[in-house]
């Protein structure tokens, strides 16, 4: 009986001692240790995916349209614009798979085809062909990549499903440009040195036939009229060939050199880039006549169309460079700086992107076409500052500091068509819809210039304080009010008594004045101590201060969401104000030396310039974010917008002219998804990652709106604390409709104690049930 006591109490003990340790793993659970690990697994992962690093080269390389790079040599992607030289692989050209949206780049120094991710420009695998590979081509019908090995004389067949080569053709000598007829099928494939086209059945991948030409290095075939198009290079022209009947031909004069042709379905337009002679010549398919000679860079290698965008993209192998060609007016709207050595150029209609091969620097510059929609220039005087639009007589007015003009810009034709002389150094202008003149502030002679515009001329001069450099028009009393940064104050004129009736203390140096309507309220950015007045338009005195970062100096009113953007100069920040909490609600950062900011009322976006960058970035006010960044002329000073016509004005002040911004329509179709979440504590943060667009930081609310355009996106849902998520990760895809993505959150700690009870209850039963059983039993013995 002692023995049987004794062997239950050693039984006893044991059993607590294995609940104690029960207890302690219980602390760290294997569901909450792997969901841990994956969390740590999967944000490597995708850290290591992406792996954006800039480089010193991408810190110095001139700003432009290369919204991303993709190194190839070791599969990195990097904000900008980088020039790191690295040799080796020499990418040429690339076709788009148009079922999966995969890329296909061809290399002709490594003798390989890199499989690439459009959704997260990553190379996800590596497909060798034959010597020198130099063109490729996508076959949809058949799903196959045809690539011409130009070295080995052959074709590598790579089928698309298995993205494994299934098939080599042997053709010609030195094989380069193909084509594909979609009327009967057939490949045509240009031979650089046996002087002939062959054709090629795609069905069997068998040679059918040949055409003979001269001296062919490129090819591309017109849908509408049946006939082949082959740049033949040794005669500086384009021969046409009836398919039907090879004999039937005709030859059309280009530029010197043509070398790669591309044909634009929308306008039956076929464009030769003519490698010697720098241009591109236009051939009308209807007449088969050259329409025109476009001047381009320095050898145009590369040359791709838009998704019906009218543009045209050349690859400018000598200048590292790509020409955007309006299709419409064929003349070249803009030249974006790319890589070293730029060779082919492709459109990818899924994401909206143009890819370009830079054959030195062995990588990818990748532009988004939509970025640039400049659609002219107008020369205007030496200084232009000031703007201000007469919806009136259609009339844009430009202020002019250093010829101490203003000029009138007629907005359907975009000529001067008056120089109005006003006082020295005008700054500044506004326009008064009450009387329907404009007012000039004149900075260096202490005065206001009030200009008839009906007559085109000065009717009075105002004295008022020192350096005048802001003004606002408000209807509703008819006064206007001009900032004078030199006297720190602002003078109050009233247009019915035709003199100056007050003068309000402001902040130090202030540059810039806003109205709201709504509140009667006057928001004025002070420069040098870093603040906004907030002056009563009926009572005249300052009702509220509000802290800014450094250099506020470009504020407007937006009356479509109810909110004051003040943008500072120093900070490079754009900061949101909500009027009736008088503080500052979001920080933007745009891009360094903002000087000049304007707003599209018709949709909310929001025009700010940039001094340093030469650029006009668009926040879409939707969701706060910067949406596009514009190129523009020298030193972007002020912005203002012509809601008739739908154009953004830009003086800019370096290079004497005003660009001209469409905004028609949103360049970008944007979609909006919500994030809802279920089940998180009040305290608790949760954040939303999403690729190619940024992270929402610590949200404390149970919705996250983001705006996407039509693509595929990853994204990736986390907390501070911990819990376990449902839908934590996963591919939002837009395809023209908005999204809802549920997330739900589970927090360990209730899941845990739940356990622990179960299994304490189970494991003190089996305890109890053994040490009964044991007194029990030693009681009977």
């Amino acid at each position: 009986m002692k023995r049987l006591t004794e062997n239950a109490t050693v039984i006893f003990s044991v059993m607590i001692l294995i609940l104690i340790a029960f207890s302690g793993m219980l602390l760290t659970t294997p569901m909450e240790k792997d969901h841990l690990n994956s969390i740590t697994q999967s944000y490597n992962s995708s850290f290591a995916k992406l792996n954006y690093s800039p480089s010193l080269s991408n810190l110095n390389a001139s700003n432009n349209n290369v919204n991303d790079t993709i190194l190839l040599l070791n599969n990195t992607l990097v904000k900008g614009n980088d020039l790191n030289v690295t040799n080796g692989i020499y990418p040429i050209c690339a076709s788009l798979n148009t079922k999966t949206g995969s890329l296909y780049l061809v290399n002709c120094g490594s003798n390989n085809v890199f499989l690439i991710n459009t959704s997260n420009k990553q190379i996800m695998k590596s497909i060798n062909v034959g010597v020198n590979p130099i063109t490729s081509l996508y076959d949809a019908a058949n799903q196959l990549l045809y690539v011409a090995n130009s070295n080995s004389n052959n074709i590598s067949v790579i089928n698309s499903t298995t993205n494994d080569v299934e098939k080599s053709v042997s053709v010609g000598q030195h094989p380069e440009g193909m084509a594909y007829d979609c009327h009967n099928g057939d490949l045509y494939v240009e031979d650089s040195y046996s002087g002939e086209v062959s054709i090629i059945n795609t069905s069997n991948n068998e040679i059918t036939g040949n055409i003979s030409v001269n001296s062919p290095s490129a090819v591309a075939f017109d849908p509408f009229n049946g006939y082949l198009y082959v740049a033949d290079y040794g005669t500086n022209s384009v021969t046409m060939v009836n398919v039907s009947n090879p004999s039937e031909t005709h030859n059309i004069a280009v530029g010197n050199g043509p070398d790669k042709l591309f044909f634009d379905k929308e306008n039956r337009d076929l464009y030769v880039t003519n490698l010697n002679s720098n241009t591109v010549t236009v051939i009308n398919t209807y007449t088969d006549l050259a329409a025109c000679n476009i001047d381009v860079g320095k050898s145009p290698f590369g040359i791709t169309g838009g998704d019906n965008e009218g543009e045209v993209f050349v690859s400018n192998y000598c200048s590292n460079s790509v020409s955007v060609i309006n299709s419409t007016t064929n003349t070249v709207k803009n030249d974006i700086s790319v890589g070293l050595n730029p060779y082919g150029v492709t459109y990818d209609k899924q994401n909206g992107e143009i890819y370009v091969m830079n054959e030195y620097t062995d990588n990818l510059s990748i532009i988004n076409p939509s970025l640039d929609r400049t659609v002219g220039e107008i020369s205007v005087g030496t200084g232009p500052q000031g703007l201000a639009y007469d919806p009136v007589n259609r009339n844009m007015y430009v202020a002019d500091a250093l010829s101490d003009f203003v000029y009138v810009i007629n907005s359907s034709t975009h000529k001067i068509i008056k120089e109005i002389k006003v006082g020295v150094g005008p700054a500044c202008i506004a326009y008064d819809s009450t009387n329907g003149n404009m007012f000039v502030t004149n900075y260096d002679s202490n005065s206001i210039s009030e200009i008839n515009s009906s007559t085109e001329k000065v009717t009075c001069n105002f004295t008022v304080g020192e350096g005048p450099s802001g003004l606002a028009f408000v209807p509703e009393n008819n006064e206007l009010y001009v900032l004078n940064e030199k006297s720190n104050n602002m003078s109050i004129l009233n247009l019915t008594l035709n003199r100056v009736v007050d003068n309000v203390g402001v902040g130090k140096s202030p540059l810039g004045i806003a109205y709201d309507e709504k509140n009667s309220d006057l928001f004025i950015a002070n420069f040098a101590s870093d603040n906004i007045s907030v002056v009563n338009s009926i009572t005249h005195r300052v009702v509220g201060n509000i802290q800014t970062k450094q250099g506020p100096q470009g504020i407007i009113y937006d009356s479509s969401d109810d909110q004051v953007y003040v943008i500072d100069y120093i900070s490079g920040c754009t900061q949101i104000i909500d009027p009736l909490q008088m503080k500052v609600v979001d920080n933007i950062y745009t891009a360094p030396g903002l000087e000049g900011i304007s707003c599209n009322p018709s949709n909310g976006d929001v025009y700010i310039t940039s001094e340093s960058q030469n650029t006009v970035s668009v926040l879409f006010s939707f969701d706060n974010k910067i949406s596009e960044q514009i190129h523009v002329g020298s030193g972007p000073f002020r912005v203002s917008f012509d809601p008739i016509d739908c154009f953004m004005y830009v003086s800019n002040l370096n290079s004497g002219t005003i660009s001209l911004i469409s905004t028609h329509q949103s360049v970008v179709n944007r979609y909006n998804v919500v994030f809802t979440e279920k089940g998180l504590s009040p305290n608790d943060k949760w954040y939303v990652n999403i690729s190619n667009y940024g992270s929402s930081g610590g949200l404390i609310r149970s919705e996250y709106n983001v705006s996407l355009q039509n693509g595929s996106f990853n994204y990736q849902v986390s907390s501070n604390s911990k819990y376990d998520i449902i839908n934590s990760s996963g591919i939002i895809k837009i395809d023209g409709e908005p999204k809802v993505m549920k997330i739900l959150f589970k927090k360990y700690s209730d899941q845990n104690a739940y356990d622990e009870v179960i299994l304490f209850g189970i494991i003190a039963a089996i305890i109890l049930g053994t040490a009964l059983f044991v007194i029990i039993y030693g009681k009977r013995r």
